[in-house]
């Protein structure tokens, strides 16, 4: 038999499957359906705002009635779009008292960072963390990744830990942003891993106003009371890190004595951001860590000059801090506190 836009729609579990194309025969006490279906419509309200369009999709699935539970499985179920090409192979359990199980495994291709939005998990997310992601990353690349769904459904996200959401995934070339007020990062790249309830990104590197970001970590321990955690260093010339602190927030903490200075030299950052998105207001604390190398300080106002200064200036979102830093001043040893 064959069947033209098929369409269907599951209520209690808000899935909705439109314009389906397909070949069905019997055989071995079992249904087969040859999917062969383009320009589809998938819906899954619970947990995607957007429906996903499918360019392409095909494979083979099997339904089998067994001890009262219809399952259903593939071994290959190919969905393409232009956002993304993706492999997926799933068995699927649907017992009489409409409990779903579902082992389910796709490895996906050639994503793009712009249409990230149509497959971010919002149903298991705060407002404020959907707005933060959207702000967040506006492009990039995901040349591949996985994604693994094990567990029954009804229990989904599985906060107990008695199933298993996971996505993993490396992206490159991606453009994005601290918060708003913040720089935006270019080039950026990192490893990024959704795990039930958690997400964490890691190895992660940009640049931004000349500074180049390195080792930089994000996580949020629970999407449901989003708490995030960065944690990036950066190292440049002095001029230009100035120019980075001057366009950033850290513009109220740093600013006004930068500005007292000309730089020359190097020095290097390690900067923690923490930011409670999950509270009403949201009031960002920051952990700083300025290390001067082999600096030059010229003073304009006072004309003097520091040269070979060493050490690490300490901040907080409150506070600027410095022990036993070194330097010279007319030919003779400095310590400066």
């Amino acid at each position: 038999a064959t069947i033209n836009d098929f369409s269907m729609h599951d209520s209690v579990n808000e899935l909705r499957l439109k314009g389906l194309d397909a070949a069905i025969r019997y055989e071995n006490n079992a249904a087969v359906v040859e999917l062969q279906t383009s320009d589809a419509v998938i819906e899954l309200n619970s947990l995607l705002r957007n429906p996903i369009s499918a360019e392409i999709l095909q494979g083979r699935l099997t339904l089998e009635r067994n001890e009262g539970c219809w399952l259903i499985e593939t071994g290959k179920l190919q969905l393409k779009n232009a956002h993304i090409n993706s492999f997926s192979r799933f068995k699927v359990k649907l017992s009489a008292d409409k409990n779903i199980f579902i082992d389910a495994q796709t490895n996906f291709y050639d994503a793009y960072g712009k249409y990230a939005t149509y497959y971010l998990p919002v149903g298991i997310m705060k407002p404020k963390l959907i707005n933060w992601l959207d702000m967040a990353v506006t492009d990039g690349y995901v040349p591949s990744g996985s994604f693994i769904l094990y567990g029954d459904l009804g229990s989904f996200p599985y906060e107990r830990d008695d199933g298993v959401f996971q996505v993993l995934f490396s992206a490159r070339d991606i453009n994005m942003k601290f918060m708003e007020g913040w720089p935006l990062l270019m080039e950026a790249s990192g490893s990024i891993k959704f795990n039930n309830l958690s997400l964490f990104v890691t190895e992660a590197n940009a640049k931004t106003q000349g500074v180049e970001l390195f080792n930089g970590d994000a996580e949020f321990l629970n999407l449901k009371k989003p708490h995030l955690t960065v944690k990036t260093s950066a190292r440049g010339k002095n001029e230009l890190m100035q120019s980075y602190v001057w366009n950033s927030p850290l513009d109220d903490i740093l600013g006004n004595s930068l500005r007292l200075f000309q730089f020359e030299g190097s020095n290097e950052l390690d900067l923690t951001i923490d930011v409670p998105l999950g509270k009403k207001t949201v009031d960002v604390a920051i952990d700083g860590h300025l290390n001067f190398i082999d600096t030059q300080i010229y003073y304009p106002a006072l004309g003097y000059e520091l040269s070979g200064i060493n050490g690490m200036v300490d901040f907080t979102g409150d506070s600027v801090f410095a022990e036993s830093i070194i330097a010279t001043v007319n030919n003779r040893p400095v310590s400066i506190n």
